[in-house]
């Protein structure tokens, strides 16, 4: 199952967007002549440095059941005063997920929340795994629990993405003109 964290426990998104800032920050002055000398390497250059450093918004896809097991689990006690143990379906659910995963790791600036609100599920690797325990194979029962298990999650998202896109809109421009003046630069250091 994929872990999940409570929102208070994320922090804000600009960290985020400033780790990102200070590593491009680095690459820039990491370019070599080999990286902007030819137009061709110049345009691959800068198409790699956006993808490795522009953001992504997350999309969640639609729940895929993966497996279920049959299992005893115990829930309090029984009315005679013994544990009370209930055989449950747990069915195993991905949800897959596109865009840069590690935005689920930060909080949006303004994020509201409620006190019915669930946990934050953190990704593995492009998927987000769910574990929901059901009575009988009822798969819209599965479905409306891993909905209703994703709520927070997917508010999250949709209160996240409009500030990346803006973040990686604003920051494409920027690349391109540092890029520029940084291959102006080393062009002028390498001349004859």
């Amino acid at each position: 199952m994929t872990p999940s964290k409570l929102h208070s426990q994320l922090p804000s998104i600009f960290n985020l967007f400033e780790s990102r800032q200070k590593l491009f920050d680095i690459a820039i002055k990491n370019l070599q002549l080999k990286h902007v000398k030819e137009e061709i390497d110049f345009e691959n250059t800068k198409a790699q440095i956006k993808e490795q450093y522009l953001l992504q918004p997350i999309m969640l896809g639609d729940p895929i059941i993966n497996s279920h097991r049959t299992q005893n689990k115990q829930y309090g006690t029984s009315a005679r005063g013994g544990d009370r143990i209930e055989e449950v379906i747990t069915v195993e659910v991905e949800v897959p997920l596109t865009g840069h995963a590690e935005l689920l790791g930060y909080i949006p600036n303004g994020f509201s929340f409620s006190s019915s609100d669930t946990s934050i599920f953190q990704p593995t690797g492009n998927s987000i795994k769910l574990e929901i325990d059901v009575l009988s194979l009822d798969k819209e029962k599965v479905l409306e629990k891993t909905n209703n298990a994703l709520k927070t999650t997917r508010s999250l998202i949709r209160q996240s993405n409009p500030s990346i896109e803006k973040w990686s809109a604003d920051q494409e421009k920027i690349i391109e003109e540092l890029l520029t003046k940084k291959r102006i630069e080393i062009m002028k250091f390498y001349s004859n």
